[in-house]
């Protein structure tokens, strides 16, 4: 039997793109406190929900009825963050490579001989 919202896709699909907001207006809010939970920042949760929603119309072809289309923009929100949050990860990691490869050989001796290691960190950044 189909359900309200996979008749909505249906319309979609057919032209009626309007209908987008319906979804937009009932699991925004939702889309955007899993997403908040996994990388706890505001900024990048917003655009990683337009983001999601994005992904979603964009592939809203592919949707088969086998599950509620809640479960379906959840499972995109989810993968989104992680993707989102990996590679902020690998950013980083990056970004420590390039300041550890700027480090002179004189201030890693002189860290290192730094008893207390108050200048270890001083020294890094």
């Amino acid at each position: 039997m189909e359900n309200d919202e996979t008749h909505i896709i249906h319309r979609i699909l057919k032209g009626e793109t309007s209908l987008y907001e319906y979804f937009l207006d009932k699991y925004s809010q939702q889309v955007f406190i899993l997403i908040i939970r996994i990388v706890e920042n505001q900024e990048d949760a917003e655009e990683l929900t337009q983001d999601t929603f994005l992904k979603a119309f964009e592939h809203l072809s592919s949707f088969k009825a086998e599950s509620s289309f809640s479960t379906w923009i959840y499972r995109i929100a989810y993968n989104t963050a992680i993707s989102a949050t990996r590679k902020r990860k690998q950013e980083l990691i990056v970004m420590d490579s390039a300041m550890l490869m700027n480090i002179s050989d004189q201030q890693i001796d002189d860290a290192l001989n730094d008893e207390s290691g108050e200048r270890v960190g001083r020294d890094i950044q």
